[in-house]
C-alpha cells in the first residue's frame, strides 16, 4: 500500500479542514504521519487547525512559546513511527522516489512492511538508507521543512511573549512549571547566554537574575495565571 492509499491520506484528501491535536510536549509534530498529513493537507490547499489543552492555536486563541520553539525546529527527517519501514516509505515518498525502495516485497505475517536493508550508519543512528536519502534529496525535505513551518506559524499567528503574572502572589502549589516552559526557557538561555559551555548553575543563576529584577517566582516569570 502506498502513502497516498493509507487512511491517513484518505481522511485528508475527503474532508476541508484538518485538525492537529498538540500535547505539552509538542508530540504530535514529530511523527512522522502527522509530518505526512501537514504536508498533503498544505499541498492540498486545505485549512489547517491546531489544538492545544487550552484550546485553538491561533491568532485570537491559545499560543504557547514551547509550541513556536518545536515548530522552529520542526523536521520531516526527525519524524519517528511504530515501524520503521512505514518511516522508511513516508520518507522515500517526500523525496520522490519508489516508496517500495529499501523494503522487503509483500508483508510480514503481521501484515506489516519489514526493512530490506537495516544496516545503520557508522554511529549507529540512522539507517544507511535513509542517510543516503537525506544526501541525495536535501532540497525535497528542505522545502518540506520550509512549507510547513510557515503554514504552521501563519496558523499560529505573531507569537506574542508572556506577560507573566508577577504582580500577583501565589501560594507554593500553585508555581508549578510545565516540561514545555523549561524546554523554551533552556533555549532561550542557551541562546542570550555568551559562555559557549553554560553549565545548570549558570542557568539557576540567570533564574535568580530575572527574577529578583521583579521580585517574583520562575512561574510568575513565564506563565500568565496560576499553574498546578
Amino acid at each position: 500500500m502506498s502513502v497516498e492509499e493509507c487512511a491517513f491520506i484518505k481522511a485528508v484528501r475527503q474532508s476541508q479542514i484538518t485538525v492537529l491535536m498538540i500535547d505539552r510536549n509538542c508530540a504530535s509534530l514529530f511523527r512522522s504521519w502527522c509530518g505526512i498529513e501537514l504536508h498533503y493537507t498544505i499541498e492540498q490547499g486545505h485549512e489547517l487547525n491546531l489544538y492545544s489543552p487550552i484550546g485553538r492555536v491561533g491568532k485570537q486563541g491559545a499560543c504557547s512559546g514551547p509550541l513556536v520553539e518545536a515548530v522552529k525546529d520542526w523536521d520531516v527527517r526527525k519524524g519517528q513511527a511504530s515501524e520503521p519501514a512505514y518511516r522508511r516509505r513516508i520518507l522515500n515518498y517526500v523525496a520522490g522516489v519508489d516508496q517500495n525502495i529499501g523494503a522487503k516485497p509483500g508483508l510480514d505475517e503481521n501484515r506489516r512492511p519489514q526493512l530490506d536493508d537495516d544496516s545503520r550508519t557508522n554511529d549507529g543512528g540512522e539507517y544507511n538508507h535513509e542517510d543516503n536519502l537525506f544526501k541525495a534529496h536535501a532540497k525535497q525535505f528542505e522545502d518540506l521543512n520550509t512549507l510547513v513551518r510557515l503554514e504552521v506559524m501563519a496558523t499560529i499567528g505573531r507569537y506574542r511573549r508572556p506577560i507573566g503574572c508577577h504582580d500577583k502572589q501565589h501560594e507554593l502549589r500553585q508555581r508549578g512549571i510545565t516540561l514545555g516552559q523549561i524546554r523554551s526557557f533552556w533555549k532561550q538561555f542557551r541562546r542570550e547566554e555568551i559562555k559557549e559551555a553554560a553549565t545548570c548553575l549558570d542557568a539557576v543563576n540567570y533564574v535568580k537574575i530575572q527574577t529578583e529584577k521583579q521580585q517574583c517566582s520562575f512561574m510568575e516569570l513565564v506563565a500568565e495565571t496560576a499553574q498546578r
